[in-house]
C-alpha cells in the first residue's frame, strides 16, 4: 500500500486558482504533478491545466485562452506571468531554486496531448 503525502505542506495557503486540491492528478512529468479540474463540466468551460510541485509550493497554470499567459505561483515568492514556457522556466530557476527544473520538451508534448496549450495566432504560419 502506498500512502501519498498531503498535497499542501502545513500552513501553506496558495491562492484559490493555484490550490491543487481543486484538481485531480492526471500524470507525472518528472517531479511535477500535472493536474486537471475535478469536475468534468468545469474542464469543458476552462481547459486550464496545472503543474504542481508540493515541496517547493509551486504551481504553474497553463493559459486558458490563446491570448492569455502562463501563471506561476511560488510559495513565499508571489506570482509571475509570462507568454512563453521558456520565460517561466528562467524565472523559476532564478527565484525558486528548490523547485525542480521544467523539462520543457516533455512538458510541451504532454500539454499538447491534453489540450492544455491553446494555439496562438502569432505562432500559426
Amino acid at each position: 500500500m502506498t500512502i501519498e503525502p498531503p498535497l499542501l505542506l502545513p500552513g501553506a495557503t496558495p491562492p484559490p486558482s493555484h490550490d491543487p486540491r481543486t484538481r485531480r492528478l492526471t500524470r507525472w512529468i518528472g517531479y511535477w504533478q500535472l493536474r486537471r479540474w475535478v469536475d468534468p463540466w468545469r474542464h469543458d468551460e476552462d481547459p486550464q491545466l496545472q503543474l504542481w510541485h508540493r515541496d517547493s509550493g509551486t504551481s504553474l497554470l497553463t493559459p486558458a485562452r490563446a491570448e492569455a499567459c502562463y501563471e506561476l505561483y511560488a510559495r513565499g515568492r508571489g506570482s509571475y506571468r509570462a507568454r512563453e514556457l521558456e520565460d517561466v522556466s528562467t524565472w523559476l530557476l532564478k527565484h525558486v531554486p528548490n523547485a525542480p527544473r521544467l523539462e520543457l520538451p516533455r512538458l510541451q508534448r504532454a500539454l499538447a496531448s491534453l489540450g492544455g496549450v491553446p494555439r496562438r495566432a502569432a505562432l500559426l504560419h
